[in-house]
């Protein structure tokens, strides 16, 4: 009896590459498709550890102001910040509105009272 599809042959286990290998390839296509050499790519992260560690010995000393090295987490809705934000702007403008309009009332009045002494009927002199 023959087959229509004969049958593979095992040819064993496929060999992983190893870690060697596999940095090899890596650093083979970084310097196919990369402008820079990828060894002058990484060189001066060397020198920004050594700031850093050189920073932080010098903050324990006392030497530099320490900072607030806490990540902070952004937590709720950027749409729900807005609105909070817009309720604030509009409460402010409705209280300089409200402080605007007694101001103008005072003003409306003032000005109707001497408006009224002006152009008013002259006051009768006592007898």
């Amino acid at each position: 009896m023959s087959r229509i599809f004969p049958k593979k042959k095992d040819q064993g286990k496929k060999r992983k590459p190893s870690f060697d290998d596999w940095l090899k390839k890596t650093n083979e296509l970084l310097n196919e498709y990369m402008d820079e050499p990828v060894g002058e790519m990484f060189g001066s992260d060397n020198k920004k550890i050594k700031k850093k560690v050189s920073n932080n010995t010098k903050q324990k000393q006392g030497k530099l102001p320490k900072e607030d090295f806490r990540i902070t987490k952004e937590e709720g809705d950027p749409a729900a910040e807005r609105r909070i934000e817009e309720s604030r702007e509009k409460r402010k403008r409705e209280k300089l509105y409200e402080e605007n309009k007694d101001k103008n009332r005072r003003r409306t009045l003032r000005k109707a009272l001497i408006y009224s002494e002006i152009l008013g009927k002259p006051v009768s002199k006592r007898k």
